[in-house]
């Protein structure tokens, strides 16, 4: 992921076939429509130094987890769902064999709940 897929990290699209059309955008110069798209993503980075040493020391893997949330094209804060979807994706990326690490696939990460039905956090 990232500027010519340099960043190590992980997206989670919020339209189906987003992967694809991305691609395409990319492979025709359109960088800014592509920087559009919704998304929540992590990358795992090398700064700061000092911070990804202690997590390196206390965790084995000398990386910095940055969360981001892209919508409407501009960056937003990232909420405790979101953080937990993250979370939960990082723990089944962790699950993975070696030899299957990147993929490109329309995977249901979570739903909106349906009209008319009222969601765990509604008071």
């Amino acid at each position: 992921m990232g500027a010519g897929g340099q960043e190590y990290g992980v997206a989670l699209y919020d339209r189906r076939g987003a992967v694809k059309k991305l691609a395409r955008l990319i492979d025709a110069g359109r960088m800014r429509d592509a920087a559009a798209f919704g998304s929540l993503a992590v990358t795992l980075d090398e700064e700061p130094r000092w911070a990804a040493k202690a997590i390196g020391e206390a965790f084995g893997a000398a990386c910095v987890p940055i969360p981001l949330k892209i919508s409407g094209g501009r960056p937003q804060p990232v909420d405790e769902e979101e953080m937990a979807t993250l979370a939960a994706t990082l723990c089944a990326i962790a699950c993975l064999d070696a030899d299957k690490l990147e993929a490109t696939c329309d995977l249901l990460v979570a739903a909106s709940p349906r009209p008319g039905r009222r969601s765990s956090s509604a008071s």
